[in-house]
């Protein structure tokens, strides 16, 4: 694992050579969306799953939401503790009363879990990262399915 600053300023993460996230405005940004999409298309999001932490924006900007509880599995220690290290850029997210991590295989989590969630989200891993196959795979997402809870989404055109 290495964070490191690139010539604007910002810092990134790298794992294995490969670049993971930075927290750079752009990669912020579409990371920042992703989480606020869900919890608000969500008429009443209260449990969420997130698989795969990275650097947390994605989490983080989940994780603002009241009456909201969430789940992070990560696979890798060095991510969590990356994480830490972008505390302004996920809202804290790792310190926030409503968040649980595990370390844990994402995959074989949904497997294995009873619960089931409101929201699940897969923080957008590179498919040819290590292991990252499997969340791309016809068998996660029907255990996502099964782990989803039933209801419906707000529509854009709701009053509700």
């Amino acid at each position: 694992m290495q964070i490191y600053r690139a010539a604007d300023g910002s810092r990134a993460l790298r794992i294995n050579s490969l670049e993971q996230g930075s927290d750079s405005p752009g990669p912020l940004q579409f990371h920042y969306r992703l989480g606020h999409l869900p919890m608000l298309l969500h008429p009443e999001p209260r449990s969420i799953l997130m698989i795969g932490l990275g650097l947390g924006a994605t989490a983080g900007a989940m994780a603002v939401y009241p009456n909201s509880e969430m789940t992070i599995i990560e696979l890798h220690h060095a991510v969590v503790e990356a994480a830490e290290q972008f505390r302004e850029a996920n809202y804290d997210v790792l310190a926030r009363p409503n968040v649980r991590l595990e370390v844990n295989d994402g995959r074989n989590y949904l497997f294995l879990t009873n619960r089931s969630f409101d929201i699940i989200e897969t923080d957008p891993i590179v498919p040819t990262n290590a292991g990252a196959a499997f969340l791309y795979s016809r068998e996660y997402f029907q255990l996502a399915r099964r782990a989803l809870k039933r209801g419906r989404l707000r529509r854009p055109m709701d009053r509700s």
